[in-house]
């Protein structure tokens, strides 16, 4: 599908940034006033043999994240752009603006409350993806960095570069990999479902895209920290809602998994454990909505050894305590 932004505008200088960079850096940027310099000026750090610029996407929003990024344009003229539209488009539309005004072959991420703490990570990346023409999808380590300064080293796939097939990435529940170290091949994020920009958050799919080819480029390298539980964050603003809200939520995360899965044929099962998660929490929001006959119907789709491995591992935690 494609999406068309025609009350866009941008703001930039034609005359100093790269005429063909080798790289855009999307940076989607709301309520981001207080983190986006530090993002911007870890961007800006990147040590490479090739010209690259840093798209903001602005969405529109309430606090100072537009002036902000109009003064770091003005420190890196060379390097950034901000585009914008009219009104505020969500995550996943704004996501899709920024690759839709992407100038170069090769897309990296990175959003307005995340910061990059590895100078040479563009470079590691663009020459793993150079070394492997049949992969479109290259990502890293990173840290979980929270509101006292503390982070915790996640998305452990062994401690060795290797390629990792899209059955291993979505074999879990968790988060596959971190958004601001994603660097994909341009191509495979322009054929992304009609869905995707109902998504609230659409990571896992622009995973997807990229991934099914020949899988992804994985680095052990720590090269991101990834900003959890402040304000304005995501994850917050989703524990805030009402539980109808958080509900509906989930409910339509199982729906859109499985338009992905039919999109890319993609067999569902490889997502399956995630699914059944997510069921598994609407059952008990249901059940504390004191809506048991909706609750029993969740559990019902949820697969048997999904319950009894779960029952098994909080039986162990219990034996450890």
């Amino acid at each position: 599908m494609t999406w068309t932004f025609p009350d866009a505008g941008e703001i930039g200088d034609a005359a100093l940034l790269p005429e063909a960079p080798a790289l855009t850096i999307v940076v989607t940027a709301y309520r981001h006033a207080a983190f986006l310099e530090q993002c911007i000026e870890s961007l800006a750090a990147q040590q490479a043999d090739f010209a690259y610029e840093i798209v903001i996407c602005e969405d529109n929003s309430p606090d100072d994240t537009r002036d902000v990024a109009q003064r770091l344009q003005g420190r890196y003229p060379h390097l950034v752009r901000i585009i914008f539209t009219a009104k505020n488009k969500g995550g996943a539309l704004n996501m899709i603006f920024g690759v839709s005004r992407a100038r170069a072959p090769l897309i990296a991420f990175c959003e307005g409350d995340d910061f990059w703490i590895d100078p040479h990570k563009i470079a590691r990346q663009v020459t793993a993806l150079g070394r492997h023409p049949d992969v479109d999808l290259a990502f890293t380590r990173g840290y979980r960095f929270y509101s006292d300064g503390n982070r915790v080293l996640e998305w452990d796939y062994g401690e060795e570069e290797r390629i990792v097939q899209l059955p291993e990435l979505f074999a879990g529940q968790g988060w596959v990999a971190p958004t601001a170290s994603l660097m994909f091949r341009a191509e495979t994020l322009r054929n992304l479902p009609p869905s995707y920009g109902d998504w609230l958050w659409g990571d896992p799919v622009i995973i997807l895209s990229g991934a099914r080819r020949g899988g992804a480029h994985y680095d052990p390298a720590p090269t991101i920290c990834y900003r959890i539980a402040h304000a304005t964050s995501f994850t917050v603003a989703l524990d805030s809602k009402s539980r109808p809200e958080r509900i509906a939520f989930l409910e339509g995360a199982v729906r859109y998994w499985g338009l992905a899965c039919a999109f890319y044929d993609f067999p569902i099962r490889h997502v399956r454990h995630r699914i059944d998660d997510y069921r598994l929490s609407i059952a008990r929001m249901r059940l504390a909505e004191k809506q048991p006959v909706r609750a029993l119907k969740a559990l019902a789709a949820i697969r048997p050894g999904f319950l009894i491995g779960g029952a098994l591992r909080r039986l162990k935690r219990r034996r450890s305590a």
